[in-house]
């Protein structure tokens, strides 16, 4: 057991968990273009590396006109008002962040 699941629900969460941030970002998009705004999204996975190193490196690769990303990360947060990734997106992102708080 892993925190009270059985491994053999990982998957099953795991699917559930692409599925809904898949949902997700549909749903962004089309408030977005409800607002005649023009939005393209993307659904990163990462398994090593720290999510601001791969939002950074895919809107350099894109190239993206923005970055819209929460306060904070599901990782518990390490600072009061912004997660670390946060911080490290905007120090480092080539194209403005819009930072929204999730409440």
């Amino acid at each position: 057991m892993l925190d009270g699941m059985e491994i053999s629900n990982i998957a099953e969460i795991i699917h559930d968990l692409h599925e809904h941030g898949k949902y997700m970002l549909e749903q962004a998009k089309t408030s977005a273009l409800a607002q005649g705004v023009e939005a393209d999204t993307a659904m990163l996975e990462n398994d090593l590396n720290k999510v601001s190193e791969v939002s950074v490196m895919h809107a350099k690769q894109w190239p993206a006109d923005l970055i819209l990303m929460g306060t904070h990360g599901r990782r518990g947060s390490s600072h009061l008002l912004m997660s670390s990734d946060a911080e490290a997106v905007i120090r480092t992102s080539p194209v403005p962040v819009l930072m929204v708080r999730l409440i």
